[in-house]
């Protein structure tokens, strides 16, 4: 493994990954190096919201304000904002049936 001192990254630090073109779904995502792969020359980030361990170019990160984590966007802060509409219906008939349920 290479020696990460030296590189624009440091395990730990948080990024936020943009301009990628085949995986759109990460641009603007918050995520956190992991490590460095010398054979790619791409950083290991592990995305905070998912946990999902992708590789991406360094030109494509770039580092957050003096380490401290930002805010995610206001898309981020549901967990429920990915849901399906039907597993959103799903998931707020078993609320109501677990309501029910405990008013018994």
């Amino acid at each position: 493994m290479a020696d990460m001192s030296k590189l624009k990254f440091k395990g730990g630090e948080r990024v936020i990954v943009d301009g990628l073109e085949a995986r759109t779904d990460l641009n603007t995502k918050l995520a956190e190096v992991v490590s460095y792969d010398p054979v790619t020359e791409r950083f290991v980030v592990s995305v905070l919201t998912s946990g999902e361990r992708v590789r991406v170019k360094p030109a494509n990160l770039t580092l957050t304000d003096s380490g401290a984590t930002p805010a995610p966007p206001e898309e981020e802060l549901t967990w429920w904002s990915e849901l399906s509409e039907d597993m959103s219906y799903d998931w707020l008939i078993d609320c109501y049936r677990m309501r029910v349920d405990d008013d018994m």
